[in-house]
């Protein structure tokens, strides 16, 4: 990642806070984190892809975003939208087409939205990172602009004798560390509630060419689960891959790249 690693990870990190938006339920009064999206264009076709869970406990109509990382006053419902889910509650992620254009437009004013250019398999000894906002960044009676925490990590292989029903095709698990990183500054890692959803990077060499953050970073998975100072656990981003195989013929041959 060149010699100036520190910096490097901040740009990359401003680079996935563009990308990556709260997930929030807002009613009576009170507004609360429920989880974590991250933005994806596949052509003419916009989608935010999180975790099922979250869209198992919530209506995606009643769900808000900010439209505006800098303005607390932009929270709007995603509206209209399609949740696709695996047929298996144990695979836990959902890909949520986005139906109605003032939500399209209005998140492609205020924020990022990544392509499958930026999706790669997880390497077995690579540098990682969680992108989410923790719910303690987004309580009610202290609502700002949230912002987004990086939790670096790495890889572990061998799944944790504490998770359960593991699926080693397609569950990866990575070091839940006691620091994180906010406003670019070292923090003690908050919980992870909140975070569900969220993308997991790595931190890959640059192939020549000009340097980019969208060229050293690329999403390998979906978090879905953590057991603080052991571990959090993610779903391989092959299974959103293979969900939005089966979303039409379009969206069949875009995808082919990332299922080979």
């Amino acid at each position: 990642m060149g010699a100036d690693v520190a910096h490097v990870k901040e740009l990359v990190g401003q680079f996935m806070r563009t990308r990556t938006i709260p997930l929030v339920w807002k009613a009576d009064g009170y507004t609360s984190a429920v989880g974590t999206g991250t933005l994806f264009r596949i052509g003419a076709r916009h989608f935010i892809i999180t975790a099922r869970h979250i869209f198992d406990a919530y209506a995606p109509e009643k769900v808000a975003y900010q439209a505006r990382r800098d303005d607390t006053t932009s929270l709007a419902t995603i509206g209209l939208a399609k949740v696709v889910k695996p047929d298996t509650e144990a695979l836990d992620v959902a890909v949520i087409e986005l139906l109605e254009d003032a939500t399209k437009d209005r998140l492609s004013a205020g924020w990022e939205f990544l392509t499958l250019d930026n999706v790669a398999p997880a390497s077995a000894d690579g540098v990682f990172a969680l992108m989410g906002y923790p719910e303690f960044t987004c309580r009610s009676e202290l609502w700002t602009p949230p912002k987004g925490i990086v939790y670096s990590s790495n890889r572990i292989i061998d799944p944790p004798k504490e998770a359960k029903n593991v699926n080693p095709d397609v569950d990866l698990f990575f070091e839940y560390g006691w620091t994180a990183v906010a406003d670019d500054k070292e923090i003690d890692a908050p919980e992870l509630n909140g975070t569900s959803g969220g993308s997991v990077w790595e931190y890959v060499d640059l192939d020549g060419g000009l340097w980019a953050p969208e060229k050293v970073a690329k999403v390998v998975g979906v978090q879905s689960a953590r057991l603080r100072g052991k571990y959090f656990r993610a779903v391989s981003w092959g299974v959103v891959a293979r969900i939005l195989n089966q979303m039409g013929p379009d969206l069949k041959e875009a995808v082919m790249q990332i299922l080979v």
